[in-house]
């Protein structure tokens, strides 16, 4: 019953953030990105780089998680760009996977540490 409930709140959220981002991408977003956090793996010799990763996309308001697999929460931390700000906070089916970080300007490093302590990475450059 319980993972019945997960799953139809899980689609419900997806949904919901795909309205929204169906939405911003009506209006004009010159800075538009769609990319990946990529798994890092603990270091090791002879190791091919990871292929585990977790889609993302900066809507030119925020940023909208895109997990391959469902989280209970995935804590993400941006920092970086032109004014050095930064931002951390706790995402999960309830938010959509969203953050909102208003317009960015630069290359910000972006962290996403998952519920079962996977840690993802990536860089996003917004010109």
């Amino acid at each position: 019953m319980k993972s019945k409930f997960l799953l139809a709140s899980a689609l419900v959220s997806l949904f919901l953030c795909f309205e929204s981002i169906e939405t911003l991408a009506d209006s004009t977003f010159p800075n538009k990105s769609t990319d990946y956090l990529y798994k890092k793996n603990p270091p090791k010799k002879h190791r091919a780089p990871s292929c585990a990763y977790i889609e993302y996309e900066y809507t030119g308001t925020g940023i909208c998680l895109y997990p391959s697999e469902l989280f209970s929460t995935v804590e993400l931390n941006v920092y970086g760009g032109i004014d050095n700000n930064s931002w951390t906070e706790t995402l999960s089916m309830d938010n959509g996977y969203y953050l909102e970080t208003g317009t960015l300007n630069g290359t910000y490093f972006i962290s996403a540490t998952t519920d079962d302590g996977s840690v993802y990475q990536g860089e996003l450059t917004v010109e």
